[in-house]
């Protein structure tokens, strides 16, 4: 079914602005500004039927028409029931185990890819483990600019510094359950959401518990990606494993879906796809124990993460934030008086909105 160019328009459902989170130094070489949708539906929204369902190839005749109308600095999204959208199944393996291993690897790097298209309010700091920052965000849906700002300024803070000076590791190791007493506070008014994200700041804590200061004061901490959402602890990112274990194939097989990301290229694409699949396939037969060993290796971190214990050293009054600054003075033993009052007096300004005026 042809539809006239002169008709485009009409399945146009939005334009907007791009604000992007990812490639922030545009090192895949492309900058996109606008993200321009369409959505090609068999019925309209009171079940009348407008159009039949296109073949693959009037699915793609349609798709490069509407796209040749744009500039190169405009993403053109697709969508409905009448496109014949290429999916997994057109890269198949015949591998049951490599075919299941590649739909997650697709289903991560657009999941990526969608969250660095999203626009936001604020740059907030990314927790390298993919399923915690999940749940820390997941946490936070919903709550307010002043609230997200505040846990964010925890981690910044209290769990996660790079650079606490001349503060010795049990006055760093205590500003670590100085910051979880703040998410209690912070959860307080949470409702049914409060657990989950004090869970979240809780594993957030045990990273910075086993951070490690040198004699400069700068501090590192080893926190590993893990696998995406919902997969089990022994899945790994294949592309993050090439990386590892074979720098010159991973080169090689980025420079290609680079090239036909650039060109808007889908044979070129396809070539990445097949470079890849041979690749994991070639690795599972012959790097198998390094593998295992990767395999391995983040369970027993996770396992040493969970082990890890956040002492809870204040008992704080969650009433007010007046309530809840004298009770954490009065306890505090260990971090330095000044320092305290000011990180404390910060975390108030934050959750009053007075940070935005400065």
């Amino acid at each position: 079914m042809n539809i006239n160019i002169n008709n485009y328009q009409s399945f146009c459902v939005g334009t907007a602005p791009i604000n992007w989170r990812g490639d922030p130094e545009n090192k895949l070489g492309f900058r996109k500004d606008t993200i321009v949708k369409y959505e090609f539906n068999t019925r309209d929204k009171k079940g009348n039927k407008v159009m039949d369902k296109l073949t693959r190839e009037e699915t793609n005749d349609l798709v490069n028409s509407i796209i040749r109308q744009y500039g190169d600095n405009v993403i053109v999204q697709f969508s409905g029931d009448a496109l014949d959208i290429m999916d997994v199944n057109k890269y198949k393996s015949g591998d049951a185990e490599l075919d299941e291993m590649f739909a997650r690897e697709l289903e991560e790097r657009n999941a990526r890819f969608q969250e660095a298209l999203k626009p936001a309010q604020k740059l907030h700091r990314i927790i390298p483990n993919i399923q915690t920052d999940a749940k820390l965000r997941e946490g936070l849906k919903g709550m307010s600019e002043e609230v997200v700002d505040a846990a964010y300024s925890i981690i910044d803070n209290d769990f996660l510094p790079h650079d606490i000076g001349d503060m010795t590791e049990e006055e760093r190791q205590n500003l670590i359950a100085l910051g979880m007493e703040k998410a209690r506070y912070l959860a307080k008014d949470m409702g049914s959401q409060g657990a989950k994200f004090l869970e979240a700041m809780e594993t957030i804590a045990q990273y910075g518990m086993n951070g490690r200061a040198d004699e400069n004061g700068r501090v590192t901490y080893d926190i590993k990606k893990g696998p995406m959402v919902g997969a089990p602890d022994d899945h790994l990112d294949t592309t993050e494993l090439m990386k590892r274990i074979d720098p010159k194939s991973y080169e090689r097989y980025m420079s290609i879906w680079t090239e036909a990301m650039k060109k808007k290229d889908d044979s070129l694409m396809m070539d990445s796809f097949r470079f890849f699949l041979n690749w994991v396939k070639w690795a599972y037969k012959v790097k198998q124990p390094e593998i295992n060993e990767i395999k391995d290796e983040y369970i027993s971190w996770k396992k040493n993460m969970q082990e890890t214990e956040v002492k809870k050293m204040y008992d704080s009054n969650l009433k007010d934030m007046g309530s809840f600054t004298e009770s954490i003075i009065m306890q505090n033993k260990t971090i330095n008086e000044s320092y305290l009052i000011k990180n404390l007096k910060e975390f108030g300004e934050i959750l009053q909105g007075k940070d935005k005026k400065k």
